[in-house]
This record gives C-alpha cells, structure tokens and sequence, in this order.
C-alpha cells in the first residue's frame, strides 16, 4: 500500500500541520442547507463566481454560526502531474482522532476536531476549482450531519404522495437509470447520487442536498420528505418488492456512506445510526425493469402504509 499523498503530492511530508495558509482573496460564501451553514474564506472572485453558480439556491448571507473552511493557495509545484478523468480517481485519505487528511489532484484539504473546521489548499484558481471543492464540501458535510445524528448515502431518493424512498446501490445498481423513470412517471426525485438523512422529532427525514449526480440538479416541490422505506436497488426483467433484513440494509447502508465508513475512529457513531433507522423504517429489495412497473408496487406500498 502507498503511503498517503505520495500519488499526488511531490512532498507528502511538508503537509500543512495547521489550518492556516495564504488566502486566494478576500471573498467568502455561505451555503445552506440541513439546517446549518458552511462558510468558505479566502476566495478569490473567480473561485466565488464559480461556487455561487454551482450551489445557487443554496448561498445565502452569513448570519449565527457555521461550519468554517479557509480556501488557501499553494505552488503548483507542491503536485506531481497525474493525468485521468475527474469521475475515475479516489482522493487519498488518512485519519486521525483530532483531523483527516485529503490529498489529490492539485490539492490538499484537512477536516478539524473537536470544533469542526476545513481548510483546503490548491493550486487551481479556477479551471478544475469547483470540482475540488465540491469533493472536499461533500466529505465536511458528511461529517457535519454525522455528529448531528444523521448521515449522507449515496443512493436515489424519489418521491410520492409527501413521503419519500430511498434506493441504495453502488455504482451501477441503477440509481440514474430508476430516477429517470421515476421522472418521467411525475414522482419527484430529490437526487439520483446522494441524499441526507437525519432524525427530526422522532420520525427519519431525507434532505436533497446541493451535490448533483447524473441527473443534474434536478426542480421540485419539495427539499425534504418522511423518509418511508429504504430500498436495495436491482436492475431485472421483471419487477418485484422482497423482504431485506434490516441487518442486511445496515451493512448496504454502510458501504453507501462514503469516507466515513472507513474512518475507525468515527464509523460506530454511523453504524449506531444506522442500526437505529432500519429498525424504525420498513426495508426490502425492489428489482426493477425499464417499463417502469416497480413504481406501481411502490404506489401499492404507499396505499398500504396510508390505510395502515
């Protein structure tokens, strides 16, 4: 096994010990959503424009607390060239109690305990900008709803008469191909790539969030929905719903969660969490077709819960 950053980083070693850097700029955005607020300094006015373009919808002005993350410049030099296509490459990681470290291309970022805290440090002004920093805010934000008591999946959620269903599958389970059908049957669909879920007066909610998957950014009526039933997802030729031990939709659960299930000093409060929504939530398997029918045994379940 390599030793972490030595893929990317010409200095592996000189990784910044603090959170502080040079800043890029002066400019600073806000990001909403979950009920808290991620605030990102020290960009410049290209940086800004891009993440306001990206995440629209979801900056609004600073007010109370937040979740703070520098954005600090670095030589390119401080990267070894490496030459692949963004959606084929995984970031290096190495975990600690108080921090974890990210390293990849053209960047380094840390994530802080006991006050949670980001910096990221890069060498991309603009071209390749958002990508690190949507990758980066997608890990601080997982970890932001984990110590709230929920947790980010990736997963297809759509949803039916107020009540939403999450998918779980890794890549290639179908996520994108069902939420297109679910779209074009007049559900909604809060993202086909990653959902937040959190408890909210006893009853397990999911959130969009402003990560798009291959669908984009998709409209709709709602943000967040009861969460009413979690879902291996499995492509087939015929539709059908079967039972799921909630053991199983557990251990599923966990493979979807990405960069906290494998961080040892943090997974248990995950599995904690996980172990708590799949006792409280009906599961199964529902293996679908391209003609849609899996949607209609979904509906037949929303009727059954609602007379129920």
């Amino acid at each position: 096994m390599m030793a972490f950053g030595t893929a990317y980083l010409r200095y592996p070693w000189r990784f910044p010990r603090t959170l502080e850097g040079e800043p890029w700029g002066e400019r600073e955005v806000v990001i909403h959503f979950s009920g808290s607020a991620y605030r990102f300094t020290g960009l410049n006015r290209a940086q800004e424009a891009a993440v306001r373009e990206r995440f629209a919808g979801f900056c609004r002005a600073f007010s109370g607390d937040a979740v703070v993350s520098r954005i600090c410049r670095t030589p390119q030099e401080a990267f070894l060239p490496v030459d692949f296509q963004w959606r084929d490459y995984t970031f290096d990681r190495a975990y600690a109690p108080d921090r974890i470290r990210l390293a990849g291309k053209h960047f380094m970022a840390a994530i802080a305990w006991p006050k949670l805290e980001a910096a990221i440090w890069t060498s991309e002004g603009a071209e390749d900008f958002i990508i690190i920093f949507e990758n980066v805010f997608r890990t601080l934000a997982g970890y932001h709803l984990l110590q709230k008591g929920g947790m980010i999946l990736h997963s297809a959620c759509v949803a039916h008469g107020g009540r939403a269903y999450l998918m779980l599958g890794r890549s290639g389970a179908g996520k994108s191909t069902f939420s297109r059908l679910a779209l074009e049957a007049g559900w909604e669909v809060l993202s086909d790539d990653m959902n937040a879920i959190y408890l909210e007066r006893g009853c397990w909610r999911v959130e969009k969030l402003p990560f798009a998957g291959d669908l984009g950014q998709v409209p709709g009526r709602g943000c967040t929905y009861p969460l009413a039933g979690v879902f291996r997802l499995e492509k087939g030729h015929v539709n059908a719903l079967s039972t799921l031990r909630p053991s199983a939709a557990v251990a599923l659960a966990l493979s979807c969660s990405p960069i906290v299930n494998s961080d040892n000093f943090r997974v248990f409060p995950l599995l904690h969490q996980l172990k708590a929504m799949m006792l409280s939530l009906p599961t199964g398997v529902l293996r679908f077709s391209r003609d849609g029918g899996a949607l209609d045994l979904l509906r037949e379940e929303i009727k059954r819960d609602s007379m129920g």
